[in-house]
């Protein structure tokens, strides 16, 4: 794959900007108003997360919890189809249930819960995510997070009235970023092979890798996503495609990298996205060749439909 990124390379030495998430929470949109409630049970992602996803997921009712030995077993209805599992439980924990919420006191007395994808994740079933729009937020020095952003929504809200599909519910799929790699390549068969400008040519792309600001990589990953996944609702508001800061873009624009990759790749997850243009998979790559000027302006280009 990363070869065929560099097809058309003009230069020895080609540099292609990677991008990669490394954790995620998903959660209703109505647990946005909620988080401080609830981070601790979503690891703290929404606290650190800038880029988000919101998408249909299938109805997902929980039948029956029961607990035997150290095990919960669980049956639950996940789009209409029933599905059971197990869970392990903490050693010296207990069940217990709240007005239909199960939670698990721990021998020290916390509260836990494990979370929906959890349940799903043990009865072996996937869970399928349809991705409808994908936005960012970062702020200042990354004060303004995805949550943030998300409480004063007008697209989520227009989403909602809308309503989700039959059989299906809205969800939220927070997104928090790794730093960026640089994937270097030496191609022989270039038309230009000279050494000082091959030297040159890496030393700028580190350079321009780690003089890249979270403010761009958080740009540049969603740019990405949205030209992969072409969300229903980034093209028909036409002002949010790409939704991103265009400012902050047009600076990425200028950095030469032959190509950007993106990668939504997380291991052990029931997660599948996809859209009306993506098939549904757990991991998804987007990769752009930014070689030819064209290519360029139609990625970094927010006026230009696909």
């Amino acid at each position: 794959m990363i070869d065929d990124l560099f097809l058309g390379a003009a230069f020895g030495v080609e540099n292609a900007v990677g991008m990669y998430a490394y954790s995620y929470a998903v959660l209703p949109p109505e647990v946005i108003y909620e988080l401080e409630e609830y981070d601790d049970y979503l690891n703290g992602v929404p606290s650190r997360s800038h880029i988000y996803f919101i998408g249909e997921t299938p109805r997902v009712v929980m039948r029956s919890v029961a607990r035997a030995g150290n095990t919960l077993l669980v049956v639950m209805d996940i789009g209409g189809t029933e599905a059971t599992g197990t869970l392990e439980m903490p050693t010296g924990s207990a069940l217990h249930m709240d007005e239909q919420y199960y939670y698990i006191i721990d021998k020290d007395g916390r509260k836990t819960a494990p979370s929906t994808e959890q349940l799903i994740a043990c009865t072996g079933h996937p869970l399928p995510f349809k991705v409808l729009y994908i936005g960012q937020a970062y702020g200042t020095d990354g004060s303004r997070t995805a949550a943030d952003r998300l409480l004063k929504h007008e697209k989520l809200q227009e989403i909602a009235i809308r309503g989700p599909s039959e059989g299906c519910q809205l969800s939220i799929l927070m997104v928090e970023l790794a730093s960026n790699q640089l994937i270097t390549q030496l191609n022989p068969f270039a038309d230009e092979q000279d050494e000082k400008i091959s030297d040159d040519r890496i030393s700028k792309g580190l350079d321009q890798l780690f003089g890249m600001s979270m403010a761009e990589r958080v740009s540049l990953y969603e740019a990405a996503m949205i030209r992969y996944f072409l969300p229903k609702y980034n093209i028909e508001f036409k002002k949010s495609f790409p939704s991103t800061n265009l400012k902050i873009l047009n600076g990425v624009y200028d950095k030469d990298f032959s190509a950007v990759i993106a990668e939504y790749v997380m291991d052990e997850s029931c997660i599948q996205l996809f859209s009306d243009n993506v098939e549904m998979t757990d991991a998804h790559i987007a990769h752009f060749d930014l070689h030819k000027t064209r290519d360029r302006h139609f990625f970094f280009s927010s006026n230009q439909q696909p």
